[in-house]
């Protein structure tokens, strides 16, 4: 049976040229819960511009979002089997140059935070699960006691399984986000695969995802520990106290989100409601 495809109209968010691509339609049809999130990468509609574009399950167009940053390296097209010694060899670069950043940082993001990971097989695509799964425990460290499950799960049978939460990170493997669980833009996931680009050695990479997970985690013990000792906190005096206790640099309004959000999902989810934000606050008794 011959693939047919939804023809789509898709402007740039930043210099507005616009193009037509095609999606499978089978993405729609499969689609259950939000919106469907593709990375356009540079070339597909402009020269310069790479984004994500949002649709719903009727292909229509939602938005758009400004990728800031993407790794400039070619997206491969040439399939390679999967052996063994490639598999132990596999790094975030191999993510990179199939499925480009976006994916790379929705797959730490699922990964770090625990929530269930699928990948859909299909025939024509190599798929990179066992790959995935033996590459990111090498840059978790001991103290991530619970990280997300990555699972390959046929095209098929995709109805038939369990996804009825909206908890779950479901991927094609032509590189296009069908379901995520979160509405973060990833900047913590973004700022890790930035620093670790800086080495070019792959062991080195891995060192640098690790420690900064590892000042993540430190992070939200320290929140944890902080919101135990309070009724209410504002948000800006918690980044304030956080910084004194730690010692570092404020953090900014991203990262305590991501942080609140890993808490949830890893801690007591009624602690993180001690956060208040103070403009918010002030508006409601207005």
């Amino acid at each position: 049976m011959s693939v047919q495809y939804k023809e789509i109209n898709v402007k740039c968010p930043v210099c507005f040229s616009e193009k037509i691509i095609k999606l499978p339609q089978t993405l729609f049809q499969q689609k259950k819960f939000g919106n469907i999130k593709v990375q356009v990468s540079k070339g597909l509609v402009c020269d310069k511009h790479p984004f994500i574009l949002f649709l719903d399950n009727n292909a229509v167009v939602k938005g758009y979002e400004k990728i800031d940053f993407q790794f400039d390296i070619p997206i491969e097209e040439e399939e390679v089997e999967l052996t063994e010694d490639i598999i132990a060899k596999f790094s975030i670069n191999d993510i990179l140059k199939k499925w480009g950043t976006y994916i790379l940082y929705n797959l730490l993001h699922g990964y770090i935070f625990n929530y269930p990971i699928y990948i859909l097989i299909r025939k024509e695509i190599p798929d990179l699960t066992d790959s995935i799964n033996e590459l990111f425990p090498k840059f978790i460290p001991t103290q991530l006691n619970k990280t997300g499950t990555i699972s390959s799960i046929e095209f098929k049978t995709y109805d038939a399984i369990e996804l009825t939460e909206d908890k779950s990170l479901l991927i094609d493997p032509s590189g296009i986000v069908i379901q995520s669980p979160w509405s973060s833009k990833l900047k913590f996931e973004e700022e890790i695969i930035k620093k670790a680009l800086d080495i070019i050695d792959v062991q080195g990479q891995n060192i640098i995802i690790k420690k900064e997970i590892e000042k993540f985690l430190i992070q939200a013990d320290k929140i944890v520990d902080l919101l135990k000792q309070v009724n209410i906190i504002y948000d800006v005096d918690l980044i304030e106290k956080l910084s004194d206790e730690l010692m570092q640099p404020k953090i900014s309004n991203d990262r305590l989100n991501a942080l609140r959000e890993y808490i949830t999902r890893n801690y007591d989810p009624k602690i993180v409601k001690k956060i208040k934000n103070k403009v918010r606050e002030f508006l409601r008794f207005l």
